[in-house]
Formats: C-alpha cells, structure tokens, sequence
C-alpha cells in the first residue's frame, strides 16, 4: 500500500489574506475555509455553497474590526485532528461536511455527487454552537 509520503515539503499552518470583500473573518475559528484565486494571490474566503470542498480549518482569525489582512489556516490531513465550530447537535462517529459560510454540519449525499464529506466527528455528543473534535478523512462524496 503506497504511504504517500512527499518529500522536500512541510506541513504546518499557513498564513494567507482574507479576502476583505467576503466580510470579516474575525472570530471564525474552528469554521471551514477555502482559498479563492483572485489575480496572481490568492484569498482566503469561508464556502458560500454547503457541502464544498474545504480544505482548510481557521485557527486564528482575522484582528478585531479589520477586514483584509492575514489569518491563519488548518489544512485538513487525516494525520491531526482539528476543533470545528459545529452549527448543528451531532454525535461521534457522524460524517461532517461544511456547512455555506463555513460551520461544520452533518454530510447528506446530493443527488448530484457534489457534497463532500470531509471528516468524522471524534467527540462523544457536541451540540450546536460548540467545537467538535474531527478527524479529516477526504474529502468524499455520495450521490443520494
């Protein structure tokens, strides 16, 4: 079984811009985020779509009252378990996707394939409004 293991890389955080435009990021750790392509940098923005792929987690948030400058992203490996801030009552075991602007939710499969299942929750129950503790897995998807 291949380990696909890469050489000459780091993991770890990563520093990048919000997006300003997208609304403030201040205070969303723990929500799913993506990286959108604008010019030649690209922004860090939260999903505007449920069940999108997300590859990455906040783990710091923009400063108090500014728009625009630098947070601190997660990217999703099954090796590290990330805290996601939950919008929904779940249990352990449960399939999580993102929700549209970024909370973690229960994965339901879409007719079409096109909602993605990102990790499994590790925490006994988490309710609403709390961080879960999720292993990343994916991202896979379903069709209904």
């Amino acid at each position: 079984m291949p380990s696909y293991v890469q050489s000459n890389t780091q993991e770890g955080l990563i520093v990048a811009t919000a997006s300003g435009g997208g609304g403030s990021l201040y205070g969303k750790e723990g929500y799913f985020a993506q990286i959108s392509p604008s010019g030649t940098s690209g922004f860090v923005i939260l999903p505007a779509v449920s069940g999108s792929i997300c590859p990455y987690v906040i783990e710091e948030g923009e400063a108090s009252g500014a728009t625009g400058t630098s947070v601190v992203l997660r990217p999703l490996t099954p090796s590290r378990n990330v805290r996601v801030y939950m919008a929904v009552t779940a249990s352990a075991g449960a399939h999580i996707m993102c929700a549209a602007l970024g909370a973690g939710t229960l994965y339901v499969p879409s007719a079409n394939g096109k909602s993605y299942a990102l990790g499994v929750l590790e925490n006994y129950v988490v309710t609403a409004g709390t961080y879960g503790l999720m292993r990343p897995l994916g991202p896979f998807s379903a069709t209904a």
